[in-house]
């Protein structure tokens, strides 16, 4: 058997003999859902669900041209100086 880190509490999570990517374990210490992410040394981490980014694609117009920013537009800001 092969054991990883709980990346919560630290405690060991056994992952069985051949673990694979993407594959989810509960840890028995702290109930936490944790995601192989790396197989040499075997690695967990909390996983990540798409539903985690539904909030990003809700910006607001302020977010929008901080993220978006137009380079077009600064060329435009120069001349008219």
């Amino acid at each position: 058997m092969m054991y990883a880190e709980c990346p919560t509490c630290g405690a060991n999570i056994n992952v069985g003999k051949k673990p694979k990517m993407g594959q989810r374990f509960t840890c028995t210490a702290c109930k936490e859902v944790a995601e192989v992410v790396w197989l040499h040394p075997v690695e967990l981490d909390w996983p990540i669900d798409d539903e985690d980014f539904e909030d990003d694609a809700e910006l607001d117009e302020d977010e929008e041209d901080y993220y978006f920013h137009d380079e077009d537009e600064d060329d435009e800001e120069e001349t008219d100086e």
